[in-house]
């Protein structure tokens, strides 16, 4: 009879718990909202161009593999974040372990 009562009182989000929904689920539109504009500055006004032509003031051999594997990162922290969200959203028991992976 007393698991019956614990097992109904913790069902939902309450307290505490929705503030931390509320920045699972921000997370993603946040990494949108800093990242497009600042790929999207590098990759539409010249600037990649300027950073890994040969030549160029601002030139160094690095800058294009560091800008890569920096998008590349960035989109997996992205999608990372987004099957956090689903995984919070669903209430699957698996996503505590993916947290803390």
């Amino acid at each position: 009879m007393g698991d019956e009562n614990i097992a109904k009182n913790l069902q939902g989000l309450k307290g505490w718990l929705i503030l931390v929904g509320l920045g699972i689920v921000i997370q993603p539109v946040r990494l949108l909202i800093v990242f497009l504009p600042m790929y999207s500055n590098v990759f539409t006004n010249g600037n990649w161009e300027m950073l890994t032509t040969a030549g160029n003031p601002a030139y160094h051999p690095f800058w294009a593999t560091f800008i890569s594997i920096e998008l590349i990162v960035n989109t997996g922290i992205f999608i990372a974040m987004i099957y956090l969200a689903y995984l919070f959203l669903q209430k699957k028991r698996s996503s505590p372990d993916f947290l803390l992976d």
